[in-house]
């Protein structure tokens, strides 16, 4: 059977089916893959269907040691033994590992002496390397010095420099939190005792991190960044820092100061409130001005389509909004009058 080429990119799309579990069947002999690596494999072995272009990625370290004796298979230059697996990294790794160790110690070794090695941590056993910065993982075996130096160039670093200056440490900050945090460019901030990681800078969840994990907490510190006159606060009250109880059913919020949490336990436990809340505004004079959508609870103006949320803004909030577009309810009180004068008018003279 002569060896049929097809376009790159995108030509084993018509030679498998989209089954469930993100699985793969071969269109040619039902053959089920669990990755189109392992279908490509297939085409190539059995169907002699591949193309040229549609190579994978094969940088550092680990391929110094082996090369490419037919398509998807490998050969150690070690010991020349032939690996029909060696499309896969990890079966690289374990050859390595079971009968050249020598090799992944000298590769550790040259990492350890070069000068991006103060900027990563690496784990010996798995060979993983983890950014100090970031956090990002590499792999010792997969990713070479000139990898990880581009790396640290996101950060600012080259090899010229290893100051710190990605860092930005906010400690003149006015807010007490600060004091115990580190902030980096990527938004991300990391606590100073447990190094656990946040994304962005939402002051009450780091606050509440703060007090249950470390039992750290300021007595002066006001909760400003949720409304308490908020609609859905008339169901709860605060209890200790950053707990809220239901009013309805005694049960204690561990993170009652968000918001999102309120909501969904009104959702769980008492959807009856919420229904009487959409009744309340359904039947109110704001209701003609704004469209609700009942599975996510969110109100749109029909005037300039702003967003709303019934469970966080009273009536009074939407009429304010109103008044902003020059609709009010005596305004629209008048307007329905005459529209009841004109009508009757036009009835009386058709009789």
């Amino acid at each position: 059977m002569a060896l049929q080429k097809n376009k790159p990119s995108s030509w084993i799309r018509q030679h498998y089916n989209n089954l469930k579990n993100s699985k793969f069947q071969c269109k040619i002999c039902s053959y089920i893959a669990y990755n189109t690596l392992t279908l490509k494999v297939h085409l190539f072995r059995v169907h002699k269907i591949f193309h040229d272009e549609d190579t994978d990625r094969r940088n550092g370290p680990i391929w110094h040691y082996f090369i490419e004796e037919e398509r998807y298979t490998l050969k150690c230059k070690i010991c020349g033994i032939s690996l029909l697996s060696g499309y896969i990294v990890q079966e690289l790794k374990k050859h390595l590992k079971r009968k050249h160790p020598q090799i992944i110690e000298e590769i550790q070794k040259e990492f350890e002496q070069s000068w991006v090695s103060t900027h990563f941590i690496l784990n010996t056993l798995n060979g993983k390397l983890q950014c100090k910065i970031c956090c990002y993982s590499f792999n010792v075996l997969q990713n070479d010095i000139d990898d990880l130096a581009c790396h640290l160039v996101k950060h600012g670093l080259n090899k010229n420099y290893t100051g710190e200056n990605n860092i930005q440490r906010d400690t003149q900050s006015k807010n007490w939190i600060w004091h115990h945090y580190t902030k980096f460019q990527n938004r991300r901030v990391q606590c100073n005792i447990c190094h656990k990681n946040y994304a962005g800078n939402n002051l009450n969840a780091l606050g509440a991190h703060l007090f249950y994990a470390h039992q750290i907490c300021f007595d002066k510190e006001i909760n400003k960044q949720n409304n308490e006159s908020d609609l859905i606060y008339q169901y709860f009250t605060k209890e200790g820092k950053y707990a809220s109880k239901c009013k309805i059913c005694n049960s204690s919020l561990t993170y009652g100061f968000q918001v999102n949490y309120l909501k969904l336990h009104m959702k769980r436990k008492h959807p009856l409130i919420i229904v009487k809340i959409q009744n309340k505004f359904k039947h109110s004079w704001v209701s003609e001005h704004f469209v609700l959508n009942t599975s996510n609870d969110k109100i749109q103006c029909k005037i300039c389509c702003r967003k709303f949320n019934i469970l966080k803004h009273e009536l009074g909030d939407l009429e304010i909004h109103l008044f902003k577009h020059g609709i009010n309810k005596k305004l629209q009180e008048n307007t329905e009058g005459n529209d009841i004068n004109t009508n009757h008018q036009l009835e009386e003279n058709n009789e």
